[in-house]
């Protein structure tokens, strides 16, 4: 299958280089995906709570808006038949920026747990299709990680305090972010977990989402500073090749997935 996901890269303009900085963790597609909440609180490695201080303060300089939100850092993942399982911890986003390395970092699926030495907050992104087979892409506005790069959307963190479900998640990311309800979404189909090893360093479930009777008019940010601008292109791979602006990382991956598993 990693052959296949090169390939389809490498047909979507990625380079050799981009794609090694890509975990493909798990390849679907999944029925459904569980989250369970260990009921713990993820704990820094001895000695690290000084750094993670210091990190932060470093962060708040350059981001004086950003403040310490819950995340779910992911534990452990499982596949039972056709479903996705991750176990995660509470933690923040403090704790995320306090332990982000300056190396590329590659995920052990093997070690236990997961998340041993470093916060890893479990978040969505969805490759969105348009009635008109229309892909809706955001070019990053202020935002702590990926500010100018092309996303796809909606994507966002996981909250532990207010999403019960991965879906609860994507639904919110979709209303906060283009003002589309669920009433909306047609389809979501489960691509699977692309890690990003280079720049956010967290995993990201990758969906396609299918929306109905939505228009470039009316499919609008709502004020936020996160979004400057959207782009809508056709759900093509020769269209996507030509796009002139830098992927993040994991939209690289969510849109290669989309791609390979799309019939």
């Amino acid at each position: 299958m990693e052959e296949k996901l090169y390939e389809v890269g490498r047909k979507l303009g990625f380079t050799l280089q981009q794609l090694k900085n890509l975990q493909w963790l798990v390849v679907g597609p999944f029925k459904e995906v569980k989250l369970e909440d260990t009921k713990s609180q993820w704990e820094p490695p001895k000695g690290l709570g000084k750094k993670i201080e210091k990190k932060w303060r470093e962060h708040l300089k350059m981001r004086p808006n950003d403040f310490p939100g819950p995340m779910a850092s992911v534990s452990s993942i499982t596949i039972e038949e056709d479903r996705l399982i991750i176990k995660f911890r509470r933690t923040t986003y403090k704790e995320f920026i306090g332990t982000r390395r300056k190396s590329t970092q590659r995920l052990i699926l093997t070690k236990e747990p997961l998340d041993k030495n470093i916060a890893l907050p479990f978040s969505v992104g969805a490759v969105t299709v348009t009635e008109d087979n229309k892909i809706v892409l955001e070019i990053r506005g202020k935002v702590g990680l990926g500010e100018g790069l092309l996303n796809t959307l909606p994507s966002g963190w996981f909250d532990p305090t207010q999403d019960l479900t991965w879906r609860d998640c994507l639904l919110r990311e979709l209303k906060e972010e283009t003002g589309v309800d669920e009433r909306e979404v047609i389809e979501v189909k489960i691509l699977g977990l692309v890690f990003d090893c280079k720049l956010t360093q967290q995993p990201l479930l990758a969906v396609t989402l299918r929306i109905s009777r939505i228009s470039k008019e009316i499919i609008q940010p709502r004020g936020l500073k996160e979004i400057a601008r959207l782009i809508f292109i056709e759900n093509e791979i020769e269209k996507i090749k030509d796009i002139k602006y830098q992927f993040t990382p994991h939209a690289k991956g969510t849109l290669v997935l989309h791609f390979a598993l799309s019939s």
